[in-house]
């Protein structure tokens, strides 16, 4: 089964909080609470890879910070990362903010992708203004959101060439 560490926490609160993070069965989860009290820390690995939220005391947002998985194109990552809202919602936070990293040619040596992975399954965002300004150039039209691009297919082929850290 799924080992929890608590670390400068109660080990009863550390096994409560320890499904947001979505880690599989068999994974190593260490969840570690800040001097003040002020936000909770969960990590997760295993043979699968790892993955990092943090938890601010009081707060109904959470903060995704990432998820690798040792083999890409499976289907695991989302699958994580579908735990982690499940378990988000059922705990009572509305909101999970997260930094999708990465560009192209990370993609291509198989490193950072969020960029493109996680607007392909719902995250939104608004386009920085070099990203905007590029893509009213090219498709000749105000492009305002990410998903405004991932409606169409030439949008999503566009981002995944030219998009980056949003």
């Amino acid at each position: 089964g799924t080992q929890v560490h608590a670390v400068d926490m109660d080990a009863t609160e550390a096994r409560r909080v320890a499904p947001l993070v979505g880690a599989p069965p068999g994974s190593d989860v260490r969840v570690s609470g800040h001097p003040d009290g002020g936000y909770t820390h969960i990590w997760a690995k295993g043979g699968w890879g790892t993955a990092e939220v943090t938890l601010t005391t009081g707060s109904t947002e959470m903060e995704f910070a990432y998820i690798r998985v040792k083999e890409t194109g499976t289907g695991l990552g989302a699958r994580i990362f579908g735990s982690i809202v499940q378990s988000a919602w059922k705990s009572g936070y509305s909101t999970i903010n997260l930094s999708a990293v990465g560009n192209a040619q990370d993609a291509e040596r198989g490193s950072w992708s969020g960029y493109y992975t996680w607007p392909r399954l719902g995250a939104d965002g608004l386009l920085g203004g070099r990203h905007a300004a590029m893509a009213q150039a090219h498709f000749g039209h105000k492009v305002e959101r990410i998903s405004d691009l991932m409606k169409t297919e030439e949008g999503r082929a566009w981002w995944k060439a030219n998009g980056s850290d949003i």
